[in-house]
């Protein structure tokens, strides 16, 4: 499979999508490199990743290797808090992990997905809140 985080939005515009075959990438952009995982790496960000999830709340529900649902929700929190939660995480991941990190805020997993999707087809660095 591959999979790019900076590098997306030039990719699509030769249609490779997440999730594409090696092949079936080179044939839609001869001129891509394939760069082996290293799982070993990618499972050891991803527990330093889910250390700073829990750091904000206990209740955290992991989605495969590299997405997590958390639920942060308390007594008096506002969608601003929300959106400040998020800031705060997105930060320590890119501090910590170097990594850039695409977060949805919303009351619900459907409208935080969708305002995650709309993140990774605009700019990872902007925030969409749905509420």
């Amino acid at each position: 499979m591959v999979l790019f985080w900076q590098r997306m939005n030039w990719l699509k515009s030769f249609n490779v999508k997440t999730g594409d075959v090696i092949w079936e990438a080179k044939k839609k952009c001869p001129d891509l490199i394939a760069v082996r995982a290293d799982h070993k790496k990618y499972i050891r960000y991803s527990k330093i990743v889910n250390q700073i999830y829990y750091s904000y709340t206990n209740k955290v529900e992991s989605f495969g290797i590299d997405e997590s649902w958390l639920d942060v929700t308390n007594k008096g929190l506002s969608i601003k808090d929300g959106e400040r939660i998020a800031d705060e995480i997105r930060q320590q991941i890119k501090d910590e992990v170097g990594i850039a990190a695409s977060i949805g805020v919303s009351w619900n997993k459907i409208f935080a997905k969708l305002g995650k999707a709309i993140i990774d087809g605009v700019d990872g660095d902007k925030l969409y809140i749905f509420g």
